[in-house]
């Protein structure tokens, strides 16, 4: 397995890793089941960095892979975590009806985001956020992203994904 190095950025530790993934056996590649996350709500709040951090939660699901050595069912029970987002407030109505732009990871001012699935940490690029109007202490936000299922070595391609959820503080 490569060597992790602090602090690395994600392609840095990529073009390392492709070098030792030529010896190590590869999971086969296939298409993650993109029709079946169902966002439920997302939290607003004050990280633990003094920056806002947004948890969204899904609808959980199984799914089954297929592999040389088999099938295997998996989970996907989790929750999306993003943390460090450059936002001006967690007061939901001061962002509503306004638009986001980050760049990607490892950009400065990205947004560090990432899942649980597959026993391993899968990093999300969070490029935009559209907040909708306050209504009820919550507003819909919606996310464009791209999930890199392939940095962990998951069996999964990578996708993009646009969804909209109910976001409360």
């Amino acid at each position: 397995m490569p060597t992790l190095i602090p602090n690395l950025p994600r392609a840095a530790f990529c073009e390392i890793q492709c070098e030792t993934d030529k010896e190590m056996h590869r999971k086969v590649v296939t298409k993650f089941p993109v029709s079946k996350i169902r966002p439920l709500q997302a939290k607003l709040a004050l990280g633990a960095s003094g920056k806002p951090s947004i948890e969204v939660s899904f609808a959980p699901f199984t799914l089954t892979t297929s592999e040389k050595e088999g099938s295997e069912l998996l989970d996907f029970n989790t929750t999306l975590q993003a943390d460090f987002i450059n936002l001006p407030t967690t007061e939901l109505s001061r962002l509503q009806n306004k638009t986001f732009d980050f760049p990607a990871n490892p950009k400065d001012g990205y947004i560090d985001a990432s899942f649980y699935f597959s026993n391993v940490h899968n990093p999300v690029d969070i490029t935009k956020f559209v907040f909708g109007d306050f209504c009820d202490g919550k507003v819909p936000l919606t996310m464009v992203t791209k999930w890199v299922m392939t940095y962990e070595n998951t069996g999964f391609e990578d996708f993009d994904l646009t969804f909209s959820v109910s976001l409360s503080g």
